[in-house]
């Protein structure tokens, strides 16, 4: 789950320029920080699940947030890659590795999709693809949300 929720950080920040994207990748790690002061709840694998579905919509729909509300959604989703990878259970190296790992491939990933869409044409398919990936990424999320109400 805490893939599915890196790919949609991916997807809604793929279009921030260079400059705004450590101000969403600082509320990313901050937000993921926090989640190392909640204890396990219930109702975490749920609230993942429906943060999931939510961003792949926005996504799918090709919704393009203003830079606040991608910075916004960006601290979310790193509160729920944190309540996905069990970091309020984690040790203390456990939590800031995973962090920092998560980090580190956002950063590539997101460095990568500069690059590659400098180069690529503006064919439908390039278009097409993000928009199919965050359709999966909803469904996973309606599918876990379903999953995690009923128990």
């Amino acid at each position: 789950m805490a893939l599915a929720v890196l790919t949609s950080v991916l997807l809604v920040a793929r279009d921030v320029p260079r400059r705004d994207a450590a101000p969403a990748l600082a509320w990313f790690a901050s937000a993921a920080t926090c989640s190392l002061a909640l204890e396990p709840e219930a109702w975490h694998p749920a609230f993942v699940a429906a943060w999931l579905a939510a961003l792949g919509g926005i996504c799918a729909a090709d919704l393009r947030p203003r830079l606040w509300g991608r910075q916004a959604a960006c601290g979310i989703s790193g509160l729920a890659l944190g309540l996905s990878g069990g970091l309020p259970t984690a040790s203390g190296g456990e939590a800031i590795g995973t962090i920092l790992l998560a980090c580190l491939l956002l950063v590539v990933a997101h460095t990568g999709w500069q690059l590659a869409s400098a180069r690529g044409p503006g064919t439908p398919a390039w278009q097409v693809a993000p928009r199919v990936l965050a359709a999966w990424l909803a469904a996973m999320g309606l599918l876990m949300l379903a999953l995690a109400l009923r128990g």
